[in-house]
């Protein structure tokens, strides 16, 4: 049984849901850090499949003003790592964990002896920030993981990173400079890559593949023993596109390539040449220096977008394995069923607040590449 699908059958009817924070003492990655115990009074995380910082979010917690005695949420390098749990009889737990998150900002309304509301993103926010004093030129015949590594590790020295599908031997097709900023580079190659790039759950950074979404992780149903609260949907063509033009461009002799992902679906309403019309988005990477690599980008960037005209926005009983990216069913009071990937999860971080999921349909994901 997968995390998601143990999750939604110990939510499905009365249960009691388990918080737990940790203060680690030193850079880490897993899901069972070292580190002080935080008393956490409530609060909220958000994924977001659409954000540059995968995780953000605020807790409330009672301990004393960040100093001499409580160097732990310092905005200084402190960190928490959060995990919600569901009591599975017996004494046990079961364990979902959030991820690791950098203190951003303290704040104490009641100064002395009041909580303090710690506002929290990813590990990838301290990324974005650390700007290049210099450029960096990467050489062709340099790896991804080599050129990722660079970027990273100077950073974060003992940072963990991961690729899917072996992307990061792949070798760069011609010289590549990242100017100032590392999260742009690191993004520009995902998308090259066909991958979308983020902190997980265990503080690796994730080179990952865009998930199929043909088989529902879980169902989320209306009315008794139902996990819908309130859906609420929207239609909008803003922003919406049925095409991805990927190129190849550089300062080099590398002739020039591209491809060109079509949204093919015949009965997509957004289809190619329908009555949606013909929107294009034009993708220019120096990464790309093949025919198959500027297809797989194409393909992937137009996977992320599918379905995007038509959204819901649901509140659920907390289920804390979903994700971004991952498809679920919507069963409504009539009757109706609909496939969406989720695009945002705020999950909280107390027993009594729903979970809000927004999403866009996926009725339909058939491209053509050329």
């Amino acid at each position: 049984m997968s995390d998601v699908a143990l999750f939604g059958e110990l939510t499905s009817g009365s249960h009691t849901a388990r918080f737990a924070a940790i203060a680690p003492t030193s850079w880490q990655t897993g899901t069972d850090p070292v580190g002080e115990p935080v008393q956490v009074t409530g609060g909220n995380v958000k994924f977001d499949a659409t954000a540059d910082v995968w995780a953000s979010g605020s807790i409330t917690v009672i301990a004393p003003w960040p100093g001499p005695t409580n160097e732990l949420i310092t905005v200084f390098g402190g960190e928490i790592f959060l995990a919600r749990g569901v009591e599975t009889g017996a004494g046990g737990t079961a364990w979902s964990p959030m991820g690791y998150f950098r203190v951003t900002t303290d704040t104490q309304e009641n100064a002395a002896k009041g909580p303090i509301a710690i506002t929290l993103d990813d590990r990838m926010a301290t990324l974005i920030e650390s700007e290049l004093i210099t450029p960096l030129v990467f050489e062709p015949g340099t790896t991804v993981q080599a050129m990722v590594e660079t970027l990273v590790l100077d950073v974060y020295p003992l940072a963990v990173i991961e690729f899917d599908s072996d992307s990061g031997a792949t070798v760069l097709g011609r010289q590549i400079t990242v100017e100032e900023n590392r999260y742009d580079g690191l993004s520009d190659l995902a998308d090259s890559l066909g991958q979308f790039v983020y902190f997980d759950e265990r503080g690796i950074l994730r080179f990952a593949d865009i998930p199929d979404a043909d088989e529902p992780v879980w169902t989320i149903r209306a009315g008794r023993r139902g996990s819908m609260v309130q859906p609420r949907r929207s239609l909008t063509r803003v922003g919406v596109y049925n095409a991805v033009a990927a190129f190849g461009e550089g300062m080099d002799d590398t002739p020039p390539v591209f491809a060109v992902a079509y949204d093919a679906g015949p009965t997509s309403p957004t289809r190619w040449g329908g009555p949606f019309g013909k929107i294009p988005r034009r993708y220019a990477s120096p990464f790309i220096t093949t025919w198959s690599g500027a297809r797989s980008a194409a393909a992937a960037m137009l996977k992320r977008s599918l379905g995007a005209p038509y959204s819901v926005s649901v509140s659920v009983v907390p289920n804390p394995a979903l994700r971004p990216y991952m498809p679920i069913r919507l069963i409504y009071d009539d009757g109706t069923r609909e496939v969406h990937v989720i695009d945002t999860f705020d999950l909280p971080f107390d027993a009594s607040t729903d979970a809000g999921i927004d999403t866009r349909d996926q009725t339909t994901t058939y491209m053509r590449v050329e």
